[in-house]
């Protein structure tokens, strides 16, 4: 495999719009205020992006390691698995985009103040800590709500105050559709490792709930996302143009059909994505206009 694909493959691209849109959002929020900077929110953006991407390798390390990814397994990248990447070379690669991340978060707080470390240091001990010792959230069943505020609230907010200097509430309740769709990637991915979790000793979300309540809280976090949109409109927080969103209505629908092909299973983390970033963008158009 081609050297790039393969890294392509460990940071998992197509899920990364989860870091990208939430930052965006804040952006577009915040737009028009006096203290609107395109640059900082741009930094802010790649920032989140790369402590997702230092998660998605610190965890495909540990799952493999703790014996949760194996030849049988279905989760992760696969690339430790398959031979690709050494545990050793995934490390090396996310202590260099923690630091960087780290670094444009110090630069970000020099010039936006408090509450950007604030919320910076929250998402940062949030990605690291979600498979490593000594909290583990991702084994100890915490992962549906770290990951809902990592991708939802944190960033969201985060992006407004760079772009207002302020805290308002609307961005906070905008976070939540995004956020939502954000955590059923992560929790699409858990209903489809059950057994392999079980295997490992690990506790997650998901074999908390078991089989049956984990596959309906999945169908519950998609239908929630859409219902948030339409409270939004009727109570007028947005405009009708977010009613934009209903396009991506099909393809979640494609998701919720109860379709048990190991194909489909194999790949719902990677649909769940698309759906997220396409209602992502289609929300993000909506207010633009």
């Amino acid at each position: 495999m081609h050297h790039l694909s393969k890294w392509m493959r460990a940071v998992r691209v197509p899920t990364l719009s989860a870091s990208v849109i939430p930052v965006a959002l804040g952006g577009i929020l915040g737009y028009g205020a006096s203290s609107f900077n395109l640059f900082r929110i741009i930094l802010a953006a790649i920032s989140v992006t790369f402590f997702q991407i230092t998660a998605n390798l610190i965890n495909d390390v540990d799952d493999f390691k703790n014996k949760v990814d194996t030849k049988e397994s279905l989760g992760s990248s696969r690339v430790i698995v398959d031979g690709l990447l050494t545990p050793k070379q995934m490390t090396f690669a996310a202590k260099i985009f923690f630091l960087t991340a780290v670094a444009i978060g110090i630069y970000l707080t020099a010039v936006s103040g408090l509450v950007i470390l604030a919320l910076g240091a929250l998402g940062a001990a949030s990605a690291y800590f979600y498979t490593r010792k000594p909290f583990q959230f991702k084994y100890k069943g915490y992962g549906v709500p770290i990951i809902f505020l990592m991708f939802g609230p944190l960033p969201v907010l985060g992006s407004y105050y760079l772009s207002t200097g302020t805290m308002a509430l609307n961005p906070v309740l905008l976070s939540i559709p995004v956020g939502l769709l954000t955590t059923a990637i992560l929790h699409a991915n858990d209903l489809r490792d059950i057994d392999y979790d079980a295997k490992a000793g690990i506790k997650s979300f998901a074999m908390v709930l078991g089989r049956r309540w984990a596959r309906r809280f999945y169908l519950a976090l998609i239908a929630a996302s859409f219902i948030c949109i339409l409270i939004f409109v009727l109570t007028g927080l947005v405009t009708y143009w977010s009613l934009l969103v209903l396009l991506a209505l099909p393809p979640a629908v494609m998701l919720i059909k109860p379709s048990g092909s190991p194909n489909m299973i194999k790949a719902i983390d990677h649909k769940t994505a698309a759906v997220q970033m396409l209602f992502g963008l289609l929300l993000l158009i909506s207010i633009a206009l």
